[in-house]
């Protein structure tokens, strides 16, 4: 191909993927839809990291020792987090053992 040669065009248009029967999705519609959920994703991860800061500072003052046994025990009834969840945010977030 020299400079002056335009670049080959396709021979069959490229079509999206067809909606399921009885739907039709604009393209526009469901890239802003992605775009949603990656948005709503990263806030979640944002406040999720918010969270496990919160409860390593809450864990090292002691805060939850008027309440419960462990921080663990804490969070399952001040918040509803399941006790077998509770153990892990503040397992990555306490201090190291040494």
């Amino acid at each position: 191909m020299t400079p002056t040669d335009s670049p080959p065009t396709p021979t069959t248009p490229i079509t999206p993927l067809p909606a399921p029967p009885g739907r039709y999705y604009r393209p526009t519609e469901t890239e802003a839809l992605g775009d949603a959920i990656a948005e709503l994703s990263a806030r979640i991860q944002a406040a999720t990291y918010e969270l496990l800061v919160m409860i390593h500072h809450f864990d090292e003052r002691g805060g939850w020792a008027p309440g419960g046994t462990t921080c663990a025990h804490w969070l399952n009834w001040r918040t509803g987090l399941a006790l077998g969840a509770a153990p892990s945010p503040t397992r990555r977030c306490g201090p190291s053992p040494a």
